[in-house]
Order: structure tokens, then C-alpha cells, then sequence
């Protein structure tokens, strides 16, 4: 596993995290001291072909989070819960579950996060599914894949309520793994919840290049949330038809490239709202390039279930 930081100081957070993270079948622990930042660092062994690691930081410099785990076996799968805890246009909390390790991500300056990455192996995690016959399809691809393949979906509250939880359990206790195991099983089941409400769950298989291109188009997006994607000048960008970009998308996201700008545009706006005191609905609606009142209004009211003025009251905003 690799956690690149680009910081100057003598002290490197990661060398030393991995001293103890190499010691296995272990509750390992680390503060983040306060020259780098602030949070920690934790792993915890639950079982063999089972284990989390856990921080929740607020990082000085840029932190890459470039590999899960060091030679990773294909018979396991990895989730990875990032919970961005503040407004940040360019991110979105999310949550990936993969059997590839080195798909890049990127977490800002100053940026609060949780993140809780858990490593499975495939016949534990159908044990702990415990699919209905009707669900062989899916069984069959957990059990068998050979090849790349990458699923992600936006953070549920039930998902940020979970990885709180974990942030606020730092002390060992003789019940510390069977407090891992029922939150593992918690965001585990609250993925597959979500991502079984998909219209379509083809669960097939994709080139990895191409997974890396199709999270190229998420990041520019998210870049600027204020501009509606050009699909064709997206396309030409990362090098693949207008065609096969649309579907690869929809596999990784379950959702149309439109769709996910739009919900991640009105999260943003839901952000801003809880986060300035003293910002107006129209000012937002203005700040994400929104042109008429009324329509800023309409969407909000789609994506978040009540209209802005409502979330700022609500949110005990004016």
C-alpha cells in the first residue's frame, strides 16, 4: 500500500505508519502528528482474508492514495469509503469496491476526510452475502473474476454515519474486532443496497486503462460543476467514442454522465448552503451557473427532496 504525501518535513507519516502496519494480526494505531496535520491511522486484522484500515485526517499537504494493499491477490475484492466532511467542489464522497489496487485518488489540502479502505476475499464475502439462487449471475462474477472491474457510488448518510462511527472508536477494548466486523458488514450491505437498485447490474468486466480514462471524466466534471458536460469534447479528451465512454460510465457510476453532473451539482449546492452563514439561495444558484431562479429550484428540489430555501431554513440558515 502506498500513501504519498507531499510534505518537507523531517517527519514522513507513511514510513512510520508502516512500521507497526507491518506487524499482522494486530490492531495497529498511529497519530498523525500535529506538524503534518491531524487524525490517525488504523488496521485492524479482523480475520484471515479479512481486514479495515481506517484514518480520519485533515492533511497540511496533497495526500495520494495510490495502492490498497502490496501484491494483491485476484480472489479479493477491495471497498474503498472516502467521507469528504467539508465542502469541496473538486471531490465527492464515494464509495468504490474493486479487485484492482492501484487506481489512483487524490485527497486536497486542509481537506477533512474519513476513509475506511476493507480488503475481502471473494468466498467471504458471499458467505457474508449470502445470495438467494436468484442472484447466481452476480455470485458467479464475485467468485470467478479474472479481470478488472470497478463499481463506485455516492456516500449515503447511513454510509457517513457509519464511517463516523469508526472515527470516533480510538481505544482498544477486548471487543475492538467484533466492533470492526459489524461496521464492515454495515457499509458492506449499505454498497450492495445501493448498488442493487441499479436499473441495469451488468456486472461485466472492463479494461483497466479504460477504467482509468473513465475516472479521468469524473475528476473533470468535478472540476467544474458549473459548466454542463460536453460529451463529445469529453470523448475526444480522454481518447474514446461518445458511445463507449456513455456505457462505460454508466457501468462504473450505474447513472448517465448528465445525471451524475447534476447530483453532484446539487450536493454541491446543498454544501455551500449548510456551510456559509451569510450566502443566499440565488447567489448559489448563480455560483454553480445557474441562470434562472426557478429552474436552480427545480433541480435542487429533485436531487436533495425539498427546495433550497427549505434546506437553508432547515439548516438554520438565512
Amino acid at each position: 500500500m502506498t500513501l504519498e504525501n507531499k510534505q518537507n518535513e523531517g517527519f514522513d507519516c507513511t514510513k512510520e505508519f508502516f512500521k507497526v502496519f507491518d506487524n499482522s494480526k494486530s490492531i495497529n494505531y498511529l497519530d498523525i502528528p500535529s506538524s503534518l496535520g491531524e487524525g490517525f491511522m488504523k488496521r485492524v486484522d479482523i480475520m484471515d482474508g479479512l481486514w479495515i484500515m481506517f484514518h480520519l485526517s485533515k492533511i497540511n499537504e496533497k495526500l495520494i492514495i495510490k495502492k490498497i494493499i502490496p501484491d494483491h491477490p485476484m480472489n479479493q475484492l477491495i471497498f474503498r469509503f472516502i467521507f469528504f466532511m467539508e465542502s469541496d467542489k473538486n471531490y465527492l464522497s464515494s464509495v468504490q469496491v474493486s479487485n484492482i489496487c492501484d487506481v489512483n485518488y487524490q485527497i486536497s489540502p486542509k481537506t477533512n476526510v474519513c476513509c475506511a479502505v476493507i480488503c475481502i476475499e471473494s468466498d467471504i464475502l458471499l458467505n457474508l452475502l449470502d445470495l438467494e439462487k436468484a442472484d447466481d449471475k452476480m455470485s458467479s462474477f464475485i467468485s470467478n473474476f479474472e479481470n478488472p472491474f470497478l463499481f463506485q457510488e455516492i456516500l449515503t448518510l447511513e454510509m457517513k454515519n457509519i464511517l463516523l462511527d469508526l472515527s470516533k472508536h480510538r481505544n482498544d477494548d477486548k471487543f475492538e474486532r467484533l466492533f470492526f466486523k459489524t461496521k464492515i458488514s454495515e457499509l458492506i450491505y449499505e454498497f450492495f443496497s445501493v448498488l442493487f437498485t441499479r436499473a441495469s447490474r451488468n456486472f461485466t468486466y472492463i479494461n483497466r486503462n479504460d477504467i482509468e480514462k473513465i475516472l479521468g471524466i469524473e475528476k473533470l466534471i468535478l472540476n467544474d460543476l458549473c459548466k454542463t458536460p460536453a460529451l463529445s469534447e469529453l470523448a475526444r479528451t480522454i481518447g474514446m467514442s461518445e458511445t463507449k465512454m456513455k456505457l462505460l460510465f454508466k457501468k462504473i457510476f450505474g447513472n448517465s454522465i448528465y445525471n451524475y453532473y447534476s447530483s453532484a451539482r446539487m450536493i454541491e449546492a446543498a454544501s455551500i448552503l449548510k456551510n456559509d452563514k451569510n450566502i443566499s439561495v440565488s447567489e448559489v444558484g448563480y455560483r454553480l451557473g445557474f441562470s434562472s431562479l426557478s429552474h436552480f429550484s427545480k433541480m435542487f428540489k429533485k436531487h436533495i427532496g425539498m427546495k433550497p430555501k427549505e434546506y437553508a431554513l432547515k439548516t438554520n440558515k438565512r
